[in-house]
């Protein structure tokens, strides 16, 4: 399956792989003591793109724990050696698969694309962070959420490759517990994460590309708002077809709490609910009611439901409003797949265990059990 890019298929249909075999067989801790490895490091080769063989390939789901694509990576270390230990031949990841250097919209292009893969080979994901106080937010940030999305469709083995205690690798709260999370949640949780600065990513406008059925509206909305006024509005409009207007940030960071950030078009202003236990807000676009948040400011004597929670709720006329507003082009599409856009907020379980829709997952650890 190997070739080169002067084979006979256009290079647009090659794509190009980690070839571990020329690896030898490094041992992660050694790997871990000197930084860990970097892209320029791995032996490369060209695949057919068409004929991925999913008992050869994979494909790795990767925090960044690094600042430029070609510094050593701990997390991109612990990838390969979990990949070699299988027999996997070649890896598939962004700084090897997707040239860095080109065109920004070609680049984030190309990181979509090849996204796709992550619904149908097996994946390595490495998501740990050296001295990282706080995991949990980790699988929120945007394209890790995006990564994690796809794996909903895959039935072929995921595997999790943890190095550091108390993050990934732990069995509760840990990737397994998160994944899940993320396939039950929406993507308002994440966009709020960023517009609070809790969670990064690479340019706010990349937003655009991850929340489905969104891109043309969204890349439309981000030329002609602020940073906070496109974040916000794709979060109500992620909100407009999804019932449980909780977002889960699971903090009582006073950050997260939209009434305290500075908006250009929205304002929030005062209104009533059914709850004396919280406090409601209309939230106005342009003159124009589009949501309503609220939050709770007293525990609840039954559950103790803390403070923290918070709700956003959008009308479909509200996403209407803001639409006819920034992107008319799209609204036509907006009413006819409600149902279509509705499904791909929340999905469905998929069980651990051994029947053909059952979720493969295994956890790889790179560190003493007792910890």
């Amino acid at each position: 399956m190997s070739m080169t890019p002067d084979c006979d298929s256009s290079k647009s249909k090659l794509i190009q792989a980690v070839e571990l075999r020329r690896l030898g067989r490094p041992e992660f801790q050694n790997l871990k003591q000197s930084g860990g490895l970097s892209a320029s490091q791995l032996p490369t080769t060209w695949l057919d793109r068409g004929a991925l063989n999913p008992d050869e390939v994979a494909v790795v789901s990767w925090r960044w724990d690094v600042r430029v694509a070609n510094e050593p990576s701990i997390n991109l270390a612990a990838a390969v050696c979990a990949a070699l230990q299988v027999g996997i031949r070649y890896l598939l990841l962004d700084v090897v698969s997707v040239s860095q250097d080109q065109d920004k919209k070609k680049l984030i292009s190309d990181v979509v694309e090849l996204g796709s893969l992550f619904s149908r080979l097996p994946v390595f994901a490495a998501y740990d962070y050296v001295g990282s106080a706080a995991w949990l937010p980790t699988m929120r940030r945007p394209w890790l959420f995006f990564e994690g999305r796809a794996f909903h469709c895959n039935y072929s083995k995921i595997t999790y490759v943890s190095h550091e205690p108390g993050q990934g690798g732990e069995e509760n709260f840990g990737f397994c517990d998160m994944l899940e999370r993320v396939w039950e949640t929406n993507y308002t949780t994440t966009i709020l994460l960023v517009l609070a600065g809790r969670v990064g990513i690479g340019e706010v406008r990349d937003v655009a590309y991850i929340v489905p059925y969104h891109l043309d509206s969204l890349t439309s909305a981000y030329e002609q708002l602020s940073r906070n006024d496109f974040l916000l509005t794709a979060a109500i409009l992620c909100q407009v077809f999804y019932e449980d207007g909780r977002f889960h940030a699971g903090s009582d960071d006073s950050s997260l709490d939209l009434c305290g950030m500075k908006f250009d078009r929205y304002a929030f202003t005062p209104a009533t609910g059914d709850d004396s236990a919280y406090e409601y807000f209309d939230i106005v676009f342009d003159g124009f009611n589009v949501a309503r948040y609220h939050k709770r400011t007293k525990p609840d004597r039954f559950t103790s439901e803390p403070v923290y929670v918070r709700y956003l709720n959008a009308t479909i006329a509200g996403g209407e409003r803001i639409l006819q507003v920034l992107s008319p082009q799209s609204l036509a599409r907006y009413g006819s797949q409600e149902q279509e856009i509705r499904a791909s907020f929340s999905l469905a379980d998929r069980p651990r265990g051994n029947g053909d829709k059952s979720l493969n997952i295994e956890v790889v650890r790179f560190y003493p059990k007792s910890q």
